[in-house]
């Protein structure tokens, strides 16, 4: 596997999971929800198949003392089922932060995973800033370019 890489999505990139629910912009890509029952935010997280997932980290700005931001990685299976992969939350009320979470999980395209976020309140005490999904990247070559193993080699085109 190569180095580390990264996905991120700005908290204003974001989009209702339910259309009633209703957001405002804070500032630099936080948002926070104003209204509305569903409290959830949603965003497609597109990898290489086969990358290993290894942490999700939120970025917040919590003063409420007594409400979280929550995030999940949820996998569907479209019209089937779905499953909460990992979650995090903030903490505390001290505003800006960051909260990581560390696991592992491989990225299968044959399932839709989705980075869901819960604000869990309808103000500006509690503001989504981004999400960061930190993966492997899988080796692109498995045919022994990079070992000089021919044995995989052959002269069929695919």
């Amino acid at each position: 596997f190569a180095a580390l890489s990264y996905y991120y999505v700005l908290g204003m990139q974001m989009q209702p999971r339910v259309s009633t629910t209703t957001f405002a912009y804070d500032l630099t890509g936080c948002v926070h929800l104003t209204g509305g029952t569903d409290n959830r935010l949603t965003f497609p997280l597109l990898l290489p198949e086969g990358s290993i997932i290894r942490f999700l980290r939120i970025y917040y700005d919590d003063t409420n003392a007594g409400v979280d931001l929550t995030a999940w990685l949820t996998r569907f299976e479209s019209g089937v089922t779905s499953t909460d992969i990992v979650s995090v939350a903030s903490s505390g009320s001290a505003g800006y932060g960051t909260t990581v979470v560390d696991f592992t999980s491989t990225f299968n395209s044959s399932y839709n995973y989705t980075l869901i976020v819960a604000p869990n309140v309808n103000n500006s005490t509690v503001q989504i800033c981004g999400v960061r999904v930190a993966y492997y990247s899988p080796i692109i070559f498995r045919d022994g370019f990079e070992s000089a193993d021919t044995s995989f080699w052959s002269l069929t085109s695919p």
